[in-house]
């Protein structure tokens, strides 16, 4: 090279001044250019069309500017479709009642838990609910490990809207015996009432699979159709939530309503990564450094001299290695 009086490091220069117009091509427009133009347009090339300038952003109105912006920075998040289900209700405060567990049940009084509850029986199919309540917890207290006592008494809580307290007993139930059928379906129902649907349908069907009902199969139909709402908003709120990060880029990538250098327009950016480049970014923003860039481009030459300038030196490096990842791409 040096037999045509072309030394290494201007070539080296030549190298970084070419990274630079890759990353702004619009520089090609500059008038000191024109000789540059001239030898692209003989070879076949074509030079980018110069941007039209646009009203400064002081100009806009505070109300558009503002809009430009919310625009950018996030989209709109869609509303989750509503379940309509007129009985769900709020749950229950009832305190828990304190059972000894371990009494000693003699055959006395395993005859009177039985009595209290065909009692408490008669008096639910009466419509006497709080009395109903009230007596199989007289069987309860007599006999505490009968899991369908706990969920007879779940039934009638939840006949009086109590599904805290029908929960808390159905629980009860599974522990004294996992495949008592009536727990799992009581506990659907309250579930169901407090509006956690998929608790609930869980429970319903294996309830049913256990001892099967066309009335628990009927809520149980019921009760799918509000869980697929709820895992239609979940895929939503999961979709928005992996959305939020590309919305965020593409917010640091625009500027003022204008593409920065780099920027796809879409929140990436090019493989050379101008815009994204924090280090760049704010290069670009500093007068200075713009206008040291700007003499290199009329006078390739003094790209080895700003090489050992504090602030182009270390942004020059940067784009001549940029060079060297895009050539080897």
């Amino acid at each position: 090279m040096d037999s045509f009086g072309v030394t290494n490091s201007q070539i080296q220069a030549l190298k970084v001044f070419i990274n630079l117009l890759q990353q702004h091509p619009e520089f090609l427009n500059d008038d000191r250019l024109d000789f540059l133009r001239n030898y692209i347009i003989s070879l076949g090339g074509k030079i980018p069309e110069p941007k039209k300038e646009e009203p400064k952003s002081e100009e806009k109105p505070m109300e558009e500017e503002k809009k430009e912006e919310e625009t950018v920075k996030e989209k709109p998040m869609e509303e989750d479709i509503k379940i309509d289900d007129p009985d769900v209700i709020p749950g229950d405060t009832i305190e828990p009642e304190t059972i000894n567990m371990d009494i000693e049940v003699t055959e006395e009084m395993e005859v009177q838990a039985s009595t209290k509850r065909s009692e408490a029986m008669e008096a639910f199919n009466n419509g006497e609910v709080d009395k109903a309540i009230n007596t199989i917890t007289e069987a309860i207290k007599l006999n505490p490990r009968v899991a369908n006592f706990f969920a007879c008494r779940a039934q009638y809580y939840n006949k009086a809207k109590k599904p805290n307290a029908a929960i808390r007993d159905c629980t009860t139930a599974i522990k004294l015996n996992p495949d008592n059928a009536k727990a799992y379906k009581m506990r659907g129902m309250a579930y169901r009432m407090i509006g956690q649907y998929q608790k609930s349908v869980v429970d319903l069907r294996l309830g049913n699979k256990l001892d099967y009902d066309d009335n628990t199969y009927e809520l149980q139909k019921v009760v799918e159709k509000f869980v697929a709402i709820e895992k239609q908003n979940e895929k939503r709120h999961n979709k928005q939530q992996e959305e939020k990060p590309k919305q965020e880029e593409q917010h640091q990538c625009h500027c003022g309503g204008e593409k920065k250098p780099g920027c796809d327009g879409h929140g990436g950016c090019h493989r050379q990564g101008g815009c994204c480049d924090p280090e760049l970014m704010a290069a670009m923003q500093d007068p200075d450094v713009m206008t040291k860039l700007s003499s290199a481009m009329s006078n390739p030459a003094q790209i080895a001299t700003l090489m050992s300038d504090p602030k182009v030196g270390p942004i020059l490096n940067k784009l001549m290695s940029k060079f060297g990842q895009n050539a080897a791409q």
